[in-house]
């Protein structure tokens, strides 16, 4: 017997973990989200309050006109959006709201690979150029829902909010969405909605940007 003797076993290396695999898939997709070369499916319409009839548009009454750009966007120069414009007016204006929407083509939702998603998230990027409009009192509010084609119904996706004043592209969200407002196989709108509501003065122009509508839907899986 060999006194002192200390034989070493062999250690166990510990096996990394692998990294979970991520797989995503965006509504309405394409252009109908990017906007890049076409307005994607998106329709447009204005609504005016009673105290606006078409005699008082750019007197006292700002015009509203939406827009499909194709340079310009968050990707670049080459890069497509869609715009909200309110025109000057001439008089004082009427304190009236006046909504403009824009809403998708009907996108039938599949989760990620007809499977349901762990989560769900929303994002919008919007460029504001409503900066002499607020500085008058006026406000100019966004707000996005979803629409439900099977009955209707609506959920919001962006609660009601200032455009802001930043000259920039500025990115709302990721936003979390429960997957149980998303049914596999239902058909959903997206609503992007913009109110302006103007103050008792002269207004000036101004411009409210859209770009990168995006519902992602989420699935993680282990590595």
């Amino acid at each position: 017997m060999l006194a002192g003797l200390i034989v070493a076993s062999p250690s166990a290396t510990p096996i990394a973990a692998a990294d979970p695999i991520t797989t995503t898939t965006v509504y309405p997709g394409g252009d109908g989200t990017t906007f890049a070369n076409s307005n994607g499916g998106w329709t447009s319409s204005v609504s005016y309050s009673s105290a606006c009839p078409g005699t008082s548009l750019e007197i006292t009454c700002p015009r509203v006109l939406p827009q499909h750009l194709a340079l310009g966007g968050r990707d670049g120069a080459a890069d497509g959006f869609v715009r909200v414009v309110t025109s000057a007016t001439s008089s004082p204006a009427s304190i009236t709201p006046s909504t403009t929407t824009w809403e998708s083509a009907p996108t039938q939702y599949f989760g990620v690979n007809v499977e349901d998603e762990t989560s769900a998230e929303f994002g919008i990027s919007i460029r504001s150029g409503a900066q002499p409009l607020l500085a008058t009192g006026a406000s100019l509010n966004v707000r996005v829902r979803i629409i439900d084609m099977s009955d209707d119904s609506s959920t919001v996706l962006l609660p009601s909010q200032t455009v802001g004043t930043n000259s920039s592209w500025s990115e709302f969200g990721p936003i979390p969405v429960s997957p149980a407002l998303l049914q596999i196989g239902r058909s959903y709108r997206i609503r992007i909605i913009t109110e302006i509501t103007p103050s008792a003065f002269l207004l000036p122009p101004a411009t409210v940007d859209y770009d990168d509508v995006a519902l992602t839907a989420i699935k993680t899986e282990a590595g």
